[in-house]
Parts: structure tokens; sequence; C-alpha cells
């Protein structure tokens, strides 16, 4: 083949395309992880790749809440606008070693839902971090407020015979300040728990789903993000979402207090993320953060057991002290009275 008719890519020779045929017909037609590949392949196919264009399109499609114009605005301020985003948010946090950061004062919030890979229900909230009803108690962030009436989702049939393993989530924390992102919640639930209502029916189901990432704390120590799915099922195909709520849990199942929330979610943003997480690594990391838990629960059960038998003994020799401080005396007088 013609030198001419060729073009190298990082050692590799390939038939040499119009870039703007590579651009729009074959890139376009990527994934995010696929387009990412190709920035480390040459330096001719990292500047097509690094299009800001291309990743808002992937973003949007993998996002739909990116869409919103709150993020539009965000995003583009980002060091790479949505290629950063998507760096950030892509997949699911992990964090090996904390960062030193200040707390920040804003996050935002963008949630979408899925069933079978097909967004379903996107949403963007505003959290304000700065009062002291915040930053002092137990912080549950609701996706609805008390004002706001929960959507219904029409879902497949499958969904109500044990297919709530399709449903899947993505909750995105942004920081506006810091122009970081991070993804806190496991793709795949956790944890589902089912429970029959009492009604006329026997299609009437609670179905709880839990979306959850362990994050390292140091030592022994360890903090779960936990994304919680409520929803109801009436058996019409119709799935009526009840609550959606973040939160933040120690190893001793405490909910945190929104600043140490906060303090955390920023460490990791800053901290040393896995990178490349493999399809199920979330479900073991809870598997191995519940693990620590149950064995703490342990732990600390034979400590208050211990801690009662010391207890029961320390009472039986104040008695038994008592009994000859007392008692003894008293009979020995009588005795030598008599």
């Amino acid at each position: 083949m013609d030198s001419t008719a060729e073009q190298s890519y990082g050692g590799a020779i390939l038939p040499a395309v119009p870039k703007d045929i590579i651009q729009t017909q074959i890139l376009n037609r990527v994934d995010g992880a696929t387009l990412a590949a190709a920035c480390c392949v040459s330096k001719e196919l990292r500047s097509l790749c690094s299009d800001n264009e291309l990743w808002r399109r992937i973003c949007n499609s993998t996002w739909r809440s990116t869409a919103d114009s709150r993020l539009r605005e965000l995003i583009a301020e980002f060091p790479a606008g949505y290629r950063s985003f998507y760096s950030d948010a892509f997949p699911a946090a992990g964090c090996r070693r904390p960062g030193a950061v200040t707390a920040a004062r804003e996050f935002i919030s963008a949630v979408d839902i899925y069933f079978d890979g097909r967004v379903v229900y996107s949403k963007v909230l505003e959290s304000e971090t700065l009062s002291s009803w915040f930053r002092n108690s137990p912080l549950i962030i609701d996706l609805f407020d008390q004002k706001e009436s929960p959507p219904s989702l029409i879902l497949p049939p499958e969904f109500f015979s044990g297919g709530e393993d399709r449903l899947s989530l993505s909750w995105i924390l942004i920081d506006p300040s810091t122009k970081r992102a991070i993804n806190v919640a496991s793709h795949k639930a956790v944890e589902v728990r089912r429970r029959l209502l009492d009604s006329d029916t026997d299609n009437d189901v609670d179905t709880q789903l839990r979306y959850a990432t362990a994050w390292e704390r140091g030592g022994d120590e360890m903090v779960e993000c936990a994304v919680s799915i409520t929803c109801r099922s009436d058996g019409d195909r119709k799935v009526r979402l009840r609550q959606v709520s973040l939160q933040f849990e120690d190893m001793d199942g405490k909910i945190l207090a929104g600043k140490n929330c906060m303090k955390i979610v920023a460490e990791v943003m800053e901290g040393d993320r896995r990178k490349g997480r493999f399809a199920g690594e979330s479900e073991s990391e809870y598997e191995m953060l519940m693990s620590m838990k149950e064995r703490r629960k342990e732990k600390k059960i034979l400590m208050e057991k211990r801690w009662e038998m010391m207890i029961i003994v320390a009472v039986e020799i104040c008695v038994v002290l008592a009994f000859s401080l007392v008692v003894m005396p008293f009979s020995i007088r009588r005795c030598i009275i008599a």
C-alpha cells in the first residue's frame, strides 16, 4: 500500500481517513471508555478525541441529568469541560487515600435512574451546606421535596417478578467551587428488600433497593455512602417512587452529620481514587464492609457482656463487704453480750 494512503497512529499503521470522517462517523459512535482509551493511542487521536462536543453527547446519553441548563453552564467551567466531568463521574467512586481539603459550601446532585440501561427518571438537586441545621444534624438528602409528588414509572412486567436488579442508579455530587464531581452510588443494587402490603390484592408490594459504595478512611475505619430507593408497585405495571435519599453511615451504622459528610466527600474528590473498577467490585466492597460491621458488632456485644459480668461481680463483692462490715460485727456483739 502506498505510504501516502497510510497513517501511523501510535505505531499502528491504519488507512488514512479524513479527520472529519473519524470524528463524525467513528468517534461519534463509541462510548466514553472507548473514547478515553483512544486518547492514549497518539497525539492525533488525542486531539480528535478531546473535542468537547463528543464528550457532551456521551455525558448526555450516559446521564440525562447533565442536559439540565444549570449543569451545562457548570460543566463548561471544568478544566477540560465534559471530558473532565466524565473522568470524575465514571465509574462509581472508591477511595484508597483521602486528600486534605476544606469542605464545600454547596453541592449539586445529578441523579439518574435506569431500567435495563435506559434512563427512566432524572433530576438535578441543589444543596446548601452552610446552615447550622445541615452541618450539625444527621445528613439525609431527599431527592423529593415534601411538597413534591414523587413520579410514577411505567416499567416492564419483569420488574414485578424479581427484576429489581435491572433497576440501576447514578447519583453524582458536584462541587461548583472546585469544579470536581464524584459518583457516590453503586450502579447496581447491593441489597433488595420487599414487603407485602396489607391490601385487597396480593400485588401491592413495597420494595427498597440500596445502592452503596464503601470508602476507606484509614486503618479499619470505613464509611458507607448509601442511596436508598423505596418504591411501591400496584400490579398495573406502574411503580411509584416513594423516596430516594442519600446518607452516610459509619462502621456502627450511625448516620453522620452534614459537616462530616461534606468533608469526607471533598477528601474523596481530591484523594487517590480507584480507576478502572470492574463490574461487581462495588458489591464485593459492600460485602467486605458488611463483614467488617458484623465483626465489629460481635466484638461490641462481647465487650458489653464482659462489662455486665464485671458489674455483676462488683455488685456481689459490694454485698459481701457490706455484710462483713455491718451484719457480722452486730452478730459478734450480740454473742459477747449473751
